[in-house]
C-alpha cells in the first residue's frame, strides 16, 4: 500500500485548512508540525498500547508498491509486487534480474458510455441503480460498523495483484483470491448504438461527519459516518523486561517472543527507546531493533472486496460477504466501449476522472486517518515517562521513571503532603520547597517511595524539608530522583545524580559555583574578590569549617596562579592578593566547600575573566577591597586619583593615618587608608553620618574614637616631626571644641591638638606643658582644611588651606599615649569638650613642607569637591 511521509501528511493538513477558511503561513506550520511529530515519534516510546501498535506495524509485509510510471530498478525488494498509476501496468513478482514487463495492463479499447450508475443511501441501506432501473440495495448502514479490534493493532496488510487472467487479493500471508476477470473490466463489442448518451457524474466529498455523494448537481446525500469507519480499543501490550541496551544480555536465553525495551536506543546510542524480540529459543538471538512511533489515530477495520461468480462483494474485517453489484450489470447496452474511469493519488488526495477529463477530488488522505488525540508536551529525555500536573485533562510532564516495580506515580505536588509508600511523586517545576509534613507510618524494610526532580532549579528557597532528625532540610540535585528506602530501622535517603537512573548519591558537601566576578566579566582589577555560593549539602546536614580558592591562567585548572587552600577564614569569599595578576589577561576562578562531616566538595566550574588593561593603584585597591560595599566605578577613579596625586607629591609616605570620612557608607569613612586592614574608627553615642559628608557631632557626648594611639602606633608622627589636619564642613554653634587632640591638655603628656574654643576664639594649637598658639581670631569662619604642624624641637605652624597661618614656639614633649579623638579632646582617656561640628577628613604624620600643604589641600579638595563635601 502507498505511504506518505510527514511532510507530504503535513502539507495535505496545510491544504485541508486553507481550504476550510483558516488563515495559515504554510511552510511555518509545515516545519512546525513535521517537529512535532518527531517529537511525539520520542514521546510515545514509553507508551506499551502505542509500542504494541508499533510492532505490529513494522511486522507487516510490505504491500504493492505505487510509482508514477515503470517502476525503478532500485525500489522493492526481491518478491514485491508494482503498479503503475499512469500506465494502469502491474509488474512483479521482482526478481534478482529485476521487475521485468508488464504482467497485465488494466485499460480496454474505448467504446461509448454505458448507462449510469446511480448511488443514494435510504433510511436503511445504501442503494444503486443501472439508469433508471429499481433501486437495489448495496449494504445495510448496520452492517458498516464491524466489531472491536485489539486496541491500536493495525488491520493486516491487503496486498493486491494482477495474474495472467484476475486482479486478486490477499490478507498478509493468506492464499490470493479473485476479485474480477480481467475479461469482465471490458465491454462487448458491438455496433453504435443510438442510446447510451453519457450518464451524469457521481461526485463523492467528505464532510467533518460523513462520506457523501450526490449525481450531477443534485443535494448531496450521506454515505458514511465518519466516526463508523473506527473500530473500538482493546487490550494493551507490554514488555517482558527493560533497562539498556547492555542489559539485553542478562535475557539471552529466553524463549521465543520474549520482548525487551532498550532505553538507550539501538545498540545502545541514544535515542529514542527500541523493542528487540527473540526470534527463537537459540540464546542471543534476537531481532533487529524496532523502533518505537504510534500512528495518529486508530486504523479502521480492514475493508475486503471480492469477485464472487456473479457479483463483486466487500466485508468488514472478517463479516459476511456483501452484494455490491452484479457483474451482469457492469456491461451498457450494445455500443463503443464506455469512457475509462482513472485513479490517482496527489500529495493531499485521491482523484478520479472519466475519459480524458479534468481530475476531482475522491477524497483526502488526511481523512483516511482517525482524529488525532491529545499530544503529549515536547521535551523530555530518553527514557522518561509522562506524569499527571494536576487533575485537569491532558496537564502533562516528562518525568523519569520510577526504578523499581510496584511504583505508581501520582498527581505532581505543589503543597506540603505525607507521602504513601509505594508512590513516586513529581515535584512541581514553579519553585518553592518541597514540604513532607511526616514520613509513612508502618514501614517495613524494602518499603520505598520517591520524588522526581523535573528540572526545577534547586537552591535555598528550592529545597526538600523532612522535619526531624536526622532529615533536617537539604538540597538536591537537577534532574534527579530522591529515594526513600526503609531499612528495617529507619527511612534512608538516596539522591539521583541526574546523570545515571541507577547512580544514587551518598550524602556529600554540594558542589559550589563563582557568583563573583560573573562568568565573562572584563576589565577586572589587579586584586578581585572572588564569591561563591552559600554552602550547602546533598542529602545531609554539615557545618563549613573551610573553603579552598584557586586562579588558574587553563580551564582545565591545572596551570596554578595564586591559591588559598584550607582557607579557615574566608568561607565564601576570598581577595585576590596584590601582585599574582597581570594586565589584559584571561584567568579562571574556582572554589570548593570544606564540610566539618563530609570534607571537600568538588572543585566548581571555572568562572573566567578577563583583567583590565591596566591596573588600580595597588594601595587604592587594597582600600577599595576593605570596604564592605563596593564603591561605583567614578568613585574609585577619585580614591585612585588621591592616592596617586599624594604619592606624586611625596606626602602619602610621610602619613601614619589618613581618615577620608566623606565616603559612600559609614564602614567606607570608618577605615584607615594607610592601614586598611587595621582598626577602623569608632563612633561614640551615635554621631550623626551623612553620605558624602562626614560625621557630625551633637556638642554633648557623640565623637569619634579613631583608636590610633601616636605614642604607640605613630612611624612618622615622632616628637619633633608632626602634622595633624582636619577638614570642617560646617560648625552649627560656638558652643563647644573642634578637637583633633593628640592628648590632655592638662599633662605633660601633651603633645598637639587643633581646638576651636568657646570663647571667641576661632581656633588654637596647644603644646606641650600648656604651650599655646593661637590660630585665629572670632572674625574668622573656622572651616576648610585646618593643619598644626611641629617641625623642630619648638617649631610650631598653623596652616589653613594649605596656606601659613601662624608661626610660633613651645617646649618638646612626648607624644601622647592616649587614642586619637575626632569631635572631643582626650582628656587622659576620658572623652570631654564635644563638638557639634561635622568633619570631611581627617589625618596625621610626619611634619610636612609648605609646597605639600598646598598640594595636600588640593588634592583633598578636589576629591571632596567631586563627591559634594564641599
Amino acid at each position: 500500500m502507498a505511504t506518505i511521509n510527514h511532510t507530504q501528511f503535513a502539507q495535505a493538513l496545510a491544504d485541508e485548512l486553507e481550504a476550510a477558511g483558516v488563515t495559515l503561513d504554510k511552510s511555518a506550520f509545515v516545519e512546525a508540525f513535521v517537529d512535532d511529530l518527531g517529537n511525539w515519534v520520542g514521546a510515545y516510546t514509553s507508551n506499551p498500547v502505542l509500542a504494541q501498535r508499533l510492532l505490529e506495524v513494522l511486522a507487516r509485509i510490505d504491500g504493492i508498491l505505487l510509482s508514477n510510471g515503470v517502476p525503478d530498478e532500485e525500489t522493492g525488494e526481491v518478491g514485491a509486487f508494482a503498479f503503475d498509476v499512469q500506465g494502469k501496468a502491474f509488474y512483479g513478482p521482482k526478481t534478482e534480474a529485476g521487475w521485468g514487463a508488464a504482467q497485465a495492463v488494466l485499460q480496454g479499447p474505448p467504446g461509448e458510455d454505458g448507462e449510469e450508475v446511480s448511488l443514494q443511501a435510504s433510511a436503511t441501506h445504501i442503494q444503486w441503480r443501472l439508469g433508471t432501473g429499481a433501486w437495489q440495495n448495496l449494504v445495510a448502514l448496520s452492517a458498516i460498523t464491524g466489531p472491536a479490534g485489539a486496541d491500536g493493532a493495525d488491520a493486516e496488510e491487503i496486498s493486491v495483484q494482477a495474474s495472467a487472467t484476475h486482479i486478486q487479493w490477499r490478507r498478509g500471508e493468506g492464499a490470493w483470491v479473485d476479485i474480477v476477470a480481467l475479461a469482465d473490466l471490458t465491454g462487448a463489442d458491438g455496433a453504435d448504438g443510438t442510446n447510451g448518451t453519457d450518464g451524469q457524474e457521481v461526485d463523492l466529498q467528505v464532510t467533518a461527519t460523513h462520506i457523501q455523494w450526490r449525481i450531477g448537481s443534485e443535494a448531496w446525500q450521506n454515505l458514511i459516518a465518519l466516526a463508523d469507519l473506527k473500530g473500538e480499543k482493546g487490550d494493551p501490550f507490554d514488555w517482558d523486561a527493560s533497562g539498556a541496551y547492555a542489559g539485553r544480555s542478562a535475557f539471552d536465553g529466553e524463549a521465543e517472543d520474549f520482548a525487551y525495551l532498550a532505553l538507550d536506543g539501538a545498540a545502545g546510542g541514544g535515542g529514542p527507546a527500541v523493542l528487540y524480540i527473540k526470534n527463537s529459543g537459540t540464546s542471543g538471538d534476537w531481532s533487529d531493533a524496532v523502533p518505537f512511533q504510534g500512528p495518529a489515530g486508530v486504523d479502521a477495520e480492514e475493508i475486503s472486496v471480492q469477485a464472487s461468480a456473479t457479483h463483486i462483494q466487500w466485508r468488514r474485517g472478517e463479516g459476511a460477504w456483501v452484494n455490491i453489484v452484479a457483474l451482469a450489470d457492469l456491461a451498457g447496452a450494445d455500443g463503443d466501449d464506455g469512457q475509462e474511469v482513472s485513479l490517482q493519488v496527489t500529495a493531499t488526495h485521491i482523484q478520479w476522472r472519466l475519459g480524458a477529463g479534468a481530475w476531482q477530488n475522491l477524497i483526502a488522505l488526511t481523512d483516511l486517518k482517525g482524529d488525532t488525540g491529545p499530544g503529549l508536551p515536547t521535551g523530555g529525555t530518553a527514557g522518561q515517562i509522562p506524569a499527571k500536573v494536576d487533575g485537569t485533562d491532558f496537564n502533562i510532564e516528562w518525568i523519569d521513571p520510577p526504578t523499581g516495580g510496584g511504583m505508581q506515580v501520582a498527581e505532581i505536588q505543589t503543597a506540603a503532603f505525607t507521602p504513601e509508600i509505594g508512590m513516586a511523586y513529581p515535584v512541581s517545576t514553579a519553585g518553592g520547597p518541597v514540604t513532607l509534613t511526616a514520613l509513612p507510618a508502618g514501614a517495613e524494610q524494602g518499603d520505598r517511595f520517591e520524588l522526581h526532580d523535573s528540572g526545577r532549579s534547586w537552591g535555598e528557597t528550592n529545597k526538600v524539608i523532612v522535619p526531624g532528625d536526622p532529615y533536617d532540610t537539604w538540597l538536591t540535585n537537577v534532574g534527579g530522583v530522591v529515594m526513600f528506602e526503609h531499612d528495617g530501622t529507619g527511612w534512608q535517603i538516596y539522591i539521583q545524580s541526574g546523570d545515571d537512573p541507577a547512580d544514587y548519591l551518598e550524602q556529600h558537601v554540594a558542589r559550589p559555583s563563582i557568583i563573583s566576578p560573573v562568568n565573562g566579566a572584563t576589565d577586572v582589577g589587579e586584586s578581585p574578590t572572588i564569591e561563591s555560593s552559600v554552602f550547602a549539602v546533598v542529602n545531609g546536614v554539615d557545618t563549613q569549617i573551610a573553603a579552598g580558592w584557586k586562579i588558574t591562567s587553563d580551564a582545565a585548572g591545572e596551570t596554578v596562579v595564586v591559591q588559598s587552600l584550607a582557607d579557615a577564614v574566608n568561607l565564601t569569599s576570598w581577595t585576590v592578593p596584590i601582585g599574582n595578576l597581570t594586565p589584559s589577561t584571561g584567568f579562571y576562578a574556582w572554589v570548593m566547600h570544606t564540610g566539618a562531616t563530609y570534607g571537600d566538595s568538588a572543585w566548581s566550574l571555572a568562572g573566567s575573566f578577563t583583567t583590565a588593561a591596566v591596573f588600580m593603584d595597588p594601595d587604592a585597591q587594597v582600600i577599595i577591597n576593605a570596604m564592605s560595599s563596593t564603591p561605583s566605578g567614578a568613585r574609585q577613579s577619585l580614591i585612585e586619583d588621591l592616592v596617586d596625586g599624594l604619592k606624586a607629591d611625596g606626602i602619602w609616605a610621610k602619613l601614619d593615618a589618613l581618615w577620608v570620612l566623606a565616603a559612600h557608607d559609614s564602614q567606607a569613612a570608618a577605615l584607615n587608608w594607610m592601614d586598611p586592614a587595621g582598626s577602623p574608627i569608632l563612633p561614640v553615642n551615635a554621631p550623626v553620618f551623612t553620605a558624602d559628608r562626614g560625621f557630625k557631632g551633637d556638642n554633648t557626648s557623640t565623637h569619634l574614637d579613631t583608636q590610633f594611639v601616636p605614642g604607640t602606633d605613630g612611624v612618622n608622627f615622632v616628637q619633633d616631626s608632626a602634622s595633624a589636619g582636619i577638614w570642617v564642613r560646617e560648625v552649627a554653634s560656638d558652643n563647644g571644641d573642634i578637637y583633633l587632640g593628640t592628648g590632655d591638655n592638662s599633662s605633660s603628656s601633651t603633645f598637639t591638638r587643633i581646638q576651636r574654643r568657646s570663647d571667641g576664639v576661632e581656633w588654637r594649637v596647644w603644646g606641650p606643658n600648656g604651650g599655646l598658639l593661637d590660630g585665629g581670631t572670632d572674625s574668622e569662619v573656622a572651616t576648610g582644611l585646618l593643619v598644626a604642624d611641629r617641625s623642630g624641637a619648638t617649631a610650631f605652624h598653623t596652616y589653613r588651606n594649605g596656606a601659613l597661618e601662624n608661626t610660633g614656639s613651645a617646649a618638646s614633649g612626648s607624644p601622647s599615649p592616649y587614642s586619637v579623638y575626632l569631635l572631643a579632646a582626650n582628656g587622659s582617656g576620658a572623652a570631654g569638650s564635644q563638638s557639634d561640628a561635622q568633619l570631611s577628613a581627617a589625618f596625621l604624620g610626619g611634619s610636612l613642607t609648605g609646597t605639600e600643604h598646598g598640594n595636600l589641600h588640593t588634592r583633598l579638595n578636589t576629591y571632596l569637591t567631586a563627591v559634594g563635601a564641599v
